[in-house]
Formats: structure tokens, C-alpha cells, sequence
């Protein structure tokens, strides 16, 4: 019982951390959604969620908060290590978080949460990231491809890469 609630306070103070004193709805996370995080998080015990201290990139993130004018408008709640879109095509919303594994030496992968139908029937992509660390590093929404969102992560001020997601069954 111990180890569940320390479990469940340590998924709390993460979502704040992430929210930036917004709390966890500042991440945009439904019920669900929170729901699926945290039975993930409680299944792989040695991770963690990256928070924007992981980024060491303060002002990068306040200029997309900001916006910096013409095409580049404000996402005054960007998170570097969130993302939420249609992933995989099938009109329903899905999320991406970037988790750290502490027993590993901090290796870093991106879970996508990709929702199949209303409720509960999720499927969670696994996609390892290529790096010793994440400073200067960060998940992005990138333009549509037909119904799919492009779902992007690299280094600040670069073009960074598509994160491949399976496309949902038709």
C-alpha cells in the first residue's frame, strides 16, 4: 500500500512539473488519457516522465509559448516532452509523452498512446531515442499527412524527424 501511494505521489508531482504550475490539466491529458499514463508508469517501475528541466532549453520554450510572429504563432502551452494529435489517422485524439528509464543510465524513449476507440482500448508505441541525454530536445506537432498528424522530435531550431506510428486498421 505504501508503494502505491508513493507511486501515485510521484505521478502527481510529475504532472505538475510537466504542467509548469499549471497542473496536469495543463498538459491537455483527459481522464483516460491520465489513467492510461499512469497504469503504464505503475507496470515499468524504473521510469520516469522527462521534464522540462531534462530539456535544459528555457528559452527555446518560452519563444513557442511566445510565438515569434509571421507562420511561428504562440502555443502558450507547449511542453517539450507532450504531444497530442491524430497519430494514426483513425479521427480519434491520441498523446505522446517521452519517459527516461533511471535504471538504464537515464535512456530516453517516446511512448505514443494511440487510442483505438472511445474508452479504454489503447495501444502504446514504444520508440527508443538515439541520444545520451534530452537537453535541447523536444516532441513537436508537425502539419497534417491526409487524416494523420505528423507527430516530430529532434533538436530545437532543426527539422528533427517524423516518429514512424502504426497506421490504425481500417
Amino acid at each position: 500500500m505504501k508503494r502505491q501511494a508513493t507511486f501515485v505521489f510521484l505521478v502527481l508531482v510529475t504532472f505538475v512539473s510537466l504542467g509548469a504550475g499549471h497542473g496536469a490539466s495543463g498538459l491537455g491529458l483527459s481522464e483516460p488519457d491520465r489513467q492510461d499514463l499512469a497504469r503504464w508508469m505503475e507496470s515499468h517501475p524504473g521510469y520516469r516522465l522527462a521534464t522540462e528541466n531534462d530539456c535544459n532549453c528555457r528559452d527555446d520554450i518560452d519563444e513557442l509559448r511566445r510565438g515569434s510572429g509571421g507562420a511561428w504563432k504562440p502555443q502558450p502551452t507547449y511542453q517539450p516532452y507532450y504531444a497530442q494529435g491524430d497519430f494514426d489517422g483513425n479521427g480519434l485524439l491520441d498523446f505522446a509523452v517521452v519517459v527516461r528509464d533511471e535504471a538504464q543510465g537515464g535512456a530516453s524513449q517516446i511512448l505514443v498512446f494511440l487510442r483505438r476507440s472511445e474508452g479504454h482500448d489503447t495501444q502504446v508505441a514504444s520508440k527508443p531515442i538515439d541520444r545520451g541525454d534530452l537537453r535541447g530536445f523536444g516532441l513537436f506537432v508537425g502539419t497534417p499527412a491526409g487524416k494523420r498528424t505528423k507527430l516530430l522530435a529532434g533538436a530545437f531550431g532543426s527539422e528533427g524527424y517524423e516518429v514512424e506510428i502504426p497506421v490504425a486498421p481500417r
